[in-house]
């Protein structure tokens, strides 16, 4: 590897202890089956693990692949690192993450994609750029393994992060300045059921049927992407409106705290869909609360619409709609996060897949036919709720381009960026899979840290060390 320079400014982090916690118990939402056939029955788990807890064994944890064989020791989300020869090259995916910046009618900050170029080959290659780093720390403090980072789109230089180890979230706010605060949320219901172990998150609509004393809407929702693989396990709805997000029903203000919420319990999610256990990513598709997410143990992709949430801790999700698109060749790694990010224009979901080395496109479009899912799936009794016939699965940066677990991915200004979270290096492709330059940060990252990735409104890229547990900025140009 090129030795490398560096210039790491570490800045001053107050830290404001928000953790809402609460010893009431949760109402829990009645298991069901894990999505396999039609007609299996319905498996309630006995004996289970802990809400909360972490699906891989941390001394023997057993990465999924239905075309390449896995690795014997695949790094993990405590930190243990693996060698790269121990890496599948061949022939599989996972999924997940988005960009964060102003929404519209596509992904926040996201610039349209034009279409990704043949499977196989990369074309000719540009001149590569290989970047001399210059790091800023912006957090190192309340972060518990963390996995994934996106800037509100509705709140001015706000940095949220999720983490693992606690199914938390840390928000930065003034992230881009030098004076910033620090505040590390955990939501009373969240490691049992609604945020357990997150891998991934993303922003989304601007509207809520919520309304504050004042009665102005409450703005502002994202959805998070759990990592558990356990049944009626699928992304959460929340609100990131900090008057609500993360606060048990007896402290909060009123209207918030009123007759017509926590039905189902007193924390503080909006909207819950159950058909995506060991979610490896998920994106928004750029309008209402439609989300794109990916089930590493199913081997599919799985779209969802909430329609409008349910309002604060309810528990009616009839209204929602679900679409599930096997895809054969997915390969899984329980311990590495492998992010999604969504291209509006093209209608095509980008995901990075650490358990083959690549990055991949999916076309939804070229689905086959749909069917009804049949009652046993359908847990959520919806309307709509349908099995799709599969769709088309393209490499972008195939296996032999030498990424060894690309984890974090991000579009941003008609390029494309991916972390490797085994070597440490951020690499930028153009849209059609030509490398464009990379940076190494191994002086500054260890191995199995890189993950998340996020520009912020100062187009400078923000990423996470799970290892450091660390949110750092690039502010070389890359």
């Amino acid at each position: 590897m090129k030795a490398c320079s560096w210039t790491i400014v570490a800045l001053a982090a107050g830290c404001l202890m928000g953790a809402c916690q609460s010893d009431e118990e949760m109402t829990a939402e009645s298991a069901t089956a894990r999505p396999e056939a039609e007609d299996s029955a319905p498996e309630t788990p006995t004996g289970a693990q802990s809400e909360g807890e972490s699906t891989m064994d941390p001394a023997n944890p057993q990465p999924e692949s239905s075309s390449a064989s896995p690795p014997e020791r695949p790094p993990r989300m405590d930190g243990a690192a693996v060698d790269a020869a121990d890496q599948p090259t061949a022939g599989a995916s996972a999924g997940a993450e988005l960009d964060g910046a102003e929404p519209a009618q596509q992904a926040p900050g996201m610039d349209a994609p034009s279409q990704p170029g043949a499977s196989g080959e990369l074309p000719a290659a540009p001149s590569m750029m290989d970047v001399e780093p210059v790091v800023t720390v912006i957090a190192d403090a309340d972060l518990h393994t963390p996995t994934d980072l996106e800037f509100n789109p509705y709140v001015e230089d706000e940095l949220w992060v999720m983490n693992y180890e606690d199914s938390s979230a840390t928000i930065v706010s003034g992230a881009g300045g030098e004076a910033h605060t620090i505040e590390h949320r955990r939501d009373v219901e969240g490691p049992r059921h609604f945020m357990p172990s997150p891998t991934a998150f993303a922003f989304g609509g601007r509207e809520t049927t919520l309304s504050d004393a004042d009665g102005k809407m409450v703005e502002g929702t994202f959805a998070t992407c759990p990592g558990v693989d356990r049944p009626f396990m699928g992304p959460t709805l929340w609100p990131s409106d900090l008057r609500i997000f993360a606060i048990s029903k007896p402290d909060r203000e009123p209207p918030f705290n009123g007759r017509d919420t926590g039905l189902e319990g007193p924390g503080s999610h909006l909207d819950m869909l159950h058909r995506t256990p060991a979610c490896t990513g998920i994106a928004w598709e750029g309008s209402g609360n439609i989300y794109w997410s990916y089930s590493g143990s199913q081997k599919m992709f799985v779209k969802y619409d909430f329609a409008e949430d349910h309002g604060i801790g309810n528990i009616d999700h009839t209204d929602g709609s679900v679409w599930r698109y096997p895809v054969e060749g997915v390969g899984y790694l329980p311990s590495v996060p492998g992010h999604l990010t969504y291209d509006p224009a093209g209608k095509l979901v980008y995901m990075a897949d650490p358990a083959n080395g690549r990055v991949v496109v999916f076309d939804p479009a070229t689905a086959g036919d749909e069917r009804d899912m049949g009652p046993r799936q359908n847990v959520d009794s919806l309307d709509i709720a349908k099995d799709m016939g599969g769709g088309e699965l393209k490499e972008l940066v195939p296996s032999s381009y030498g990424l060894v677990l690309p984890s974090g991915l991000e579009i941003h200004k008609q390029a494309i960026y991916v972390s490797d979270h085994e070597t440490s290096i951020i690499h930028k492709f153009s849209l059609d899979g030509s490398p464009l330059g990379k940076v190494e940060l191994s002086d500054e990252v260890e191995r199995s840290g890189l993950a998340g990735l996020a520009f912020g409104p100062d187009n400078k890229l923000y990423f996470v060390d799970m290892i450091g547990e660390r949110v750092l900025r690039l502010d070389s140009d890359f």
